[in-house]
């Protein structure tokens, strides 16, 4: 712990509805251990490493990924070193939704609610963040799925030379920012989603798609699996672990042709 003295954030903009509350919560902890704190917006920054989340924080030896509580950045910080502690994932049977959107105000809300199990912060954030692509697909191209009138999945893809993250972009290939499942439904309806987004992408005119997956976890994205099953191929395994709320994983980058 003595060896640490400030922590350095990086984000991306707020590209992640959830990226508003991390930030606040690393400040907690900061504050709490009397560490300095820098923020980096990475939206128009090249990362002095490679980056691979919308939210990160480096540390000595440690990079943590994605909304996590103060309380366990405190544990992990006096420690000195992350639990090996690994939250099983088990897959959903595969749901059909009734209907598909592409992004819009109204739908961007569920995307966002669906991202943040519900509640409704970040919205905003993420409308302002949208705004910057001025509607136009080919610059951020979104959908969200229905069942039942509830919207119970989403996919974001950005053209992936506009990606801050360390990945082989491409000018014809799209990258795929994150595609979610609502935490509470039972059955996973992203099969669905995904199919109709890769045939949106293709006539926006991408011939390729790209996106970072968890190896376990379904964050980000993922579990690597799922993407294997879409006929998606691992390019690429980052080096390293990373530490997320729900434990230690690795990272790899899939692609496919579409």
């Amino acid at each position: 712990m003595k060896e640490i003295e400030s922590m350095k954030i990086y984000y991306y903009g707020d590209q992640c509805p959830w990226n508003s509350w991390a930030r606040g919560e690393a400040k907690k902890a900061a504050d709490y251990l009397r560490l300095s704190i820098e923020e980096f917006d990475i939206t128009h920054l090249s990362p002095p490493v490679g980056l691979f989340f919308p939210f990160s924080i480096l540390l000595k030896g440690i990079t943590i990924a994605g909304p996590v509580p103060a309380q366990r950045l405190i544990k992990i910080l006096k420690t000195g070193k992350p639990s090996e502690y690994f939250e099983p994932y088990s897959p959903n049977p595969k749901g059909s939704c009734d209907s598909i959107r592409l992004y819009s105000g109204e739908t961007i809300v569920d995307a966002c609610r669906i991202c943040t199990n519900g509640d409704n912060f970040g919205i905003a954030e993420k409308g302002a963040w949208l705004e910057r692509f001025g509607g136009k697909d080919h610059l951020c191209a979104g959908a969200v799925a229905y069942s039942g009138g509830r919207p119970v999945a989403f996919c974001e893809a950005i053209p992936s030379l506009e990606s801050p993250y360390a990945i082989p972009a491409e000018d014809s290939m799209a990258f795929i920012n994150c595609i979610y499942n609502a935490i509470i439904e039972p059955l996973d309806y992203r099969v669905g989603l995904l199919d109709f987004f890769l045939g949106r992408l293709r006539t926006l005119g991408y011939s390729k798609v790209g996106v970072l997956s968890g190896l376990r976890a379904p964050f980000p994205n993922g579990p690597e699996s799922f993407f294997l099953e879409m006929g998606f191929t691992r390019t690429r395994r980052i080096p390293g672990t990373i530490l997320m709320n729900s434990g230690i994983d690795e990272i790899v980058f899939l692609s496919r042709e579409l």
